[in-house]
């Protein structure tokens, strides 16, 4: 069979398997390459064998029809991903790590397909993350910008919203942040921020944590973030520039008119944090604006 793949021998692959011999979709480590007979049809864009080895597949063996599309998905092979339109096939199967198709999707064009099928597109791996969170860790801005042509009309979750906007916002890419806060947020049970505001609050703390550029603090202000918001610590901004020793941020934070009299949970103020700290910097600006020393 693999000769005949090769070969191009449609005929001869067809004969061989209506004789019962296997078809080997894939292999579990591929160092030379593309070794079985689908994956040497796809390398070599064998298409009229494909299509014969999808239609035997559809038959015979529906699960293995699932991997042949998987192994199409990651060569990135948009012509051999659309013959799958219209299959008997489960779109919800899982491949590594406990992730669908899509996850393995780097161009627009396969990705397009996959949710024409009706593949899930906010679909999670084992370890919870979403396609989306690994393409903007990945910095594959290109797909990014192109999952929201196909955002969800429905409300995102307020765990997933935040997981998305603070790794747009380490990167400081105020494009991918615009296009993020037209979206709806649900509420939340597991969550204690349940209004878009509070929920700015506490990306515009990790902002200031991860010490991103001024431009998207400023952007995030201009969003609606409180300035005088809370993190999950219940911080404000301006105890964490005070605690990162940020003297920049907390000047900026200071002007925009953070009140340094605010405590936390443990009666803290920014000032005290600057000097729990040792935020040297910090802690005579401080000092000029507390009111109650």
């Amino acid at each position: 069979l693999d000769t005949a793949v090769i070969e191009g021998r449609l005929d001869l692959c067809c004969c061989l398997l209506e004789r019962g011999v296997a078809l080997r979709v894939s292999e579990t480590a591929r160092e030379g390459g593309h070794s079985t007979p689908v994956q040497k049809a796809l390398r070599y864009k064998q298409d009229t064998l494909l299509a014969c080895f999808i239609d035997y597949l559809e038959k015979k063996s529906p699960a293995l029809l699932a991997q042949v599309l998987y192994e199409a998905v990651i060569g990135d092979q948009p012509e051999a991903v659309a013959r799958f339109l219209g299959r008997n096939l489960d779109w919800d199967t899982r491949f590594e790590g406990g992730a669908n198709l899509v996850h393995f999707a780097v161009s627009p064009q396969v990705y397009d397909l996959l949710i024409s099928m009706g593949v899930d597109g906010l679909q999670k791996d084992e370890l919870g993350i979403d396609v989306l969170s690994k393409w903007l860790v990945d910095r594959n801005d290109l797909m990014v910008l192109h999952w929201f042509k196909h955002a969800p009309v429905l409300p995102i979750a307020a765990n997933d919203y935040i997981q998305w906007a603070m790794a747009a916002t380490k990167r400081s890419n105020l494009d991918i942040l615009r296009r993020l806060f037209r979206l709806s947020v649900s509420e939340d049970q597991d969550m204690t921020a349940t209004t878009r505001t509070e929920l700015l609050a506490w990306i515009l703390c990790f902002a200031i944590e991860e010490r991103v550029d001024l431009d998207t603090l400023k952007f995030l202000i201009d969003q609606g973030a409180l300035i005088d918001g809370r993190d999950l610590d219940n911080k404000t901004p301006l105890m964490v520039a005070a605690q990162r020793n940020n003297l920049y941020y907390l000047k900026v934070l200071l002007k925009a008119g953070a009140d340094p009299d605010l405590v936390d949970a443990n009666a803290r103020t920014a000032l005290m944090y600057a000097v729990i700290h040792r935020s040297v910097k910090c802690i005579d600006p401080l000092a000029q604006h507390t009111r109650n020393l």
